[in-house]
């Protein structure tokens, strides 16, 4: 309990610290990253918000945001800021995060489509390769799912 304290005022200094004017972008998503991995929402929200006042052209904040609702369990308002992410950059991480979530709410197909994507942009990522044999597996293409595992 103590130690969500410390982190709880770690993460208020942080946000207090990231008005300072020449914040820059690395250092949003560095706190960004803490605020996510202590599971500390509000205040996630709040410097996800910031961050894109200032970077207006950034995925970064709204793919924070997307993260942050998925664990929340908010999966509509996750769905919403994947899209406005991807809108912005299209990257191999977006598609796969966009394709998890796709996959938990059981839209397999377009699990699989967004995972293709993903997979396309970079063929390299183990989890990418996972999650589109997950896809394949769920939409009973057992034969491409198992090319995928044999091949990672």
């Amino acid at each position: 309990m103590e130690n969500n304290k410390y982190y709880i005022e770690k993460a208020n200094q942080q946000i207090h610290n990231s008005l300072i004017i020449n914040q820059t972008e690395e250092n949003y998503v560095e706190q960004l990253n803490k605020l996510l991995d202590c599971n500390l929402f509000p205040e996630l929200e709040k410097l996800s918000r910031e961050f894109a006042n200032k970077f207006k052209n950034s995925f970064h904040p709204y793919n924070f945001l997307a993260l942050s609702y998925f664990k929340q369990n908010k999966l509509e308002d996750a769905l919403a800021f994947y899209k406005k992410s991807i809108a912005i950059n299209e990257n191999a991480i977006n598609l796969n995060n966009l394709g998890i979530l796709y996959g938990k709410t059981l839209q397999f197909d377009l699990a699989l489509q967004t995972f293709v994507k993903a997979n396309n942009k970079n063929s390299y990522d183990l989890r990418i390769l996972l999650n589109l044999s997950n896809a394949y597996e769920a939409t009973g293409d057992l034969i491409k799912c198992y090319k995928i595992r044999k091949k990672s």
